[in-house]
């Protein structure tokens, strides 16, 4: 009985030498608040009536879990803008007024895996493979189609991208635990993604509504107003390059994208490099 007397005085010693050190250390902290406090001018808050008499006591201070920080992209350098013309001599689009360069899409082994992956579903490409659990995105994705099957081609753009639109948006670094992880549209419609996620997803839904690969790119890219990389759809229809973003319900053409600069792009025959033009640079291609 003794000794389990001891063991509790001990405890609950040991319980008020804690809290009084954590009362002492958030005396200290106000006192020097305080004094910088004085040092600065007061300013009148709205409102500020209404949080007195409700600071937390100190006892649920101690046991409160530190907070938790949000990942943010890191800004980046901005690009070398492209001022160069929309058309070469031969009146073939410069996407983002670049010049580019084609190679083989297979040394990009991420975007690889989903085109070897979606190709299994042949022209069906979301109404094959989306999921029907949960809120049954294939049923959804069907009923949505059909609404726009036999829409004019600019009407199926901008409905496809105000759907795709909708899902938050998410980092990778969040979402995967990867710095960089591109989605299939059965992922990006499960699990939601980032910029390339939606372009990938609006690519395979134009290909289900009919538009051939060689009329879309997936464009990897800077935003040098956001100084952040970036990835858009961009779609070539009527003379034009229009761009569906993930950031705007409207669907423009390229040319009002001056921000934009591009670094590559795919679709799933081939891979571009993008090269900036200066205003009065020759239409030549570079040498290798």
């Amino acid at each position: 009985m003794r000794h389990w007397k001891h063991s509790t005085i001990c405890c609950v010693t040991l319980v008020c030498i804690v809290c009084c050190f954590f009362l002492a250390t958030q005396c200290l902290q106000a006192s020097a608040e305080s004094k910088t406090n004085k040092s600065r001018p007061k300013i009148s808050t709205k409102g500020a009536s209404l949080s007195k008499g409700k600071k937390k006591s100190a006892f649920r201070m101690l046991f409160k879990p530190p907070p938790v920080k949000k990942t943010r992209p890191k800004r980046q350098k901005k690009a070398a803008p492209s001022t160069g013309p929309l058309k070469d001599k031969n009146g073939k689009i410069r996407l983002f007024r670049t010049m580019e360069l084609r190679g083989k899409n297979k040394t990009l082994a991420r975007w690889q895996r989903i085109v070897d992956k979606m190709a299994a579903h042949k022209q069906l490409f979301l109404s094959n493979s989306l999921p029907t659990s949960g809120k049954n995105q294939r049923k959804r994705w069907k009923e949505f189609k059909s609404t726009i099957n036999s829409a004019p081609r600019m009407q199926q753009l901008r409905k496809v991208n105000a759907y795709f639109n909708k899902w938050p948006y998410r980092l990778d670094k969040e979402n995967w635990g990867k710095r960089e992880y591109w989605a299939s549209p059965p992922e990006f419609v499960t699990r939601s993604g980032d910029c390339e996620d939606y372009a990938i997803a609006k690519y395979y839904a134009l290909r289900e509504l009919g538009i051939p690969a060689s009329s879309m790119r997936i464009v990897a890219l800077m935003d040098n107003i956001r100084r952040l990389g970036h990835a858009v759809l961009v779609v070539y229809h009527d003379g034009d390059a229009w761009v569906l973003d993930n950031q705007t319900k409207l669907v423009l053409s390229h040319s009002k994208f001056s921000h934009y600069v591009p670094q590559f792009s795919v679709n799933e025959t081939n891979r571009w490099a993008h090269i900036p033009v200066k205003k009065n640079q020759p239409a030549s291609k570079p040498k290798k």
